[in-house]
């Protein structure tokens, strides 16, 4: 199989000067707590989040040693479960009409296609899982005066933006998923991204590497609008609060905070006190999104009603 990826020097001459994160009041925390929260992709508003499709061209033995690796008895006790769940029946049922050792014999002589109608939606959901459990994904855009993104993620313009510097060493990639980050564009497709297994020495590095480098950043064209940057980042139980994951926000890493046009007084004063009270943000611009007059456009500006001379005159240096 040949993996196409984008090297980590590609993804370093193509970054924007600044990416920005929408948010919705809540929010604040990042502000107050020095925390970035790490979603799990499962969570996501697109139903087509690391769902692939699927295709062998792998001898039958090969197929067979990858299957007893990845679906070992209790994988395949789950993709039944759910497999049956999905189709309102009892496990036992699905067993009896797709017994185990049919389900090896497809998967062997033709790939995920041979199971696919049968057991897709379960294998589906096992590898949701397992990514779920084990990996975060957090999204960043280059655009911070996108309309629909302001009413979208950012409670209707009454949220924020952050902006963070993707030069930072928070971004720096690796080459595959083990212990390592991720981060890249997004690219928009028409097609949706497949998995195609060939002969190898390692076909489950393979299949790795084609979801880190495919799977995690091929979205519909449909969401191009959001021109949208993602880091992917193996998940760490001891930065759980309040049962979501977390990361430490480093030094340096934020470098704007965008108040929406409609948000409130007490939100904005709330932004200018977190920000000008603590030598952690000494460097960060602090701008308000504001209706253009003429267009069909956002406009960013110094903060309005600021509160402190500090704040107002660190908001007016922005060049955006």
């Amino acid at each position: 199989m040949i993996v196409e990826r984008a090297s980590e020097t590609d993804t370093q001459s193509r970054l924007p000067g600044t990416l920005y994160k929408y948010v919705r009041r809540s929010g604040l925390r990042l502000l107050e707590e020095k925390r970035l929260k790490v979603p799990s992709p499962i969570g996501f508003n697109d139903p087509f989040e690391i769902l692939p499709g699927f295709e062998a061209l792998m001898p039958a033995d090969r197929l067979a040693s990858l299957l007893s690796e990845t679906l070992k008895g209790e994988g395949v006790d789950e993709v039944y479960a759910e497999a049956a769940r999905e189709r309102g029946v009892s496990s036992t049922e699905l067993r009896r009409a797709l017994p185990p050792d049919e389900f090896r014999h497809r998967f062997e002589s033709q790939g995920i296609a041979g199971i696919v109608s049968d057991l897709a939606p379960g294998l589906y959901r096992v590898v949701q899982k397992a990514i779920s459990e084990n990996l975060g994904i957090v999204c960043f855009t280059d655009r911070p005066d996108s309309l629909l993104m302001w009413g979208h993620y950012a409670e209707g313009h009454r949220g924020f933006a952050y902006g963070f510097d993707p030069r930072h060493p928070f971004f720096r990639s690796g080459d595959g998923l083990e212990g390592d980050r991720l981060f890249r564009k997004v690219v928009y497709s028409r097609r949706r991204p497949r998995v195609v297994l060939a002969d190898a020495r390692n076909p489950e590095e393979l299949f790795s590497e084609r979801l880190a480098h495919e799977f995690f950043f091929t979205k519909s064209e449909d969401w191009a609008y959001e021109s949208e940057w993602r880091l992917v980042l193996p998940l760490d139980r001891n930065d759980e609060v309040d049962d979501e994951q977390h990361v430490r926000l480093p030094a340096g890493l934020l470098t704007t905070v965008i108040v929406g046009s409609r948000a409130s007084e007490e939100d904005r004063e709330r932004i200018a006190e977190l920000v000008a009270s603590d030598e952690f943000f000494r460097d960060v611009e602090v701008l308000q999104a504001s209706p253009s007059d003429e267009e069909f456009r956002i406009d960013l500006g110094p903060l309005k009603n600021a509160g402190t001379p500090a704040t107002a005159d660190r908001s007016s240096r922005s060049g955006r």
